[in-house]
């Protein structure tokens, strides 16, 4: 039996560089860069799906 998992933002990034060269970065560095700012923005107004130790 099989677990259907969706696709991640991160799996994402990494397939297009691989199945277009070069010409797949600048679109995997936005998707990183659009959800490195997403989890700021969460991060800032307390949706924290982190937590930090003290």
């Amino acid at each position: 039996m099989t677990c259907d998992v969706k696709n991640t933002q991160f799996e994402l990034a990494m397939e297009l560089p691989i199945d277009n060269g070069f010409d797949g970065v600048s679109d995997a560095m936005s998707i990183m860069m659009n959800g490195a700012m997403q989890i700021s923005d969460d991060w800032q107004t307390g949706r924290r799906y982190l937590t930090m130790k003290e």
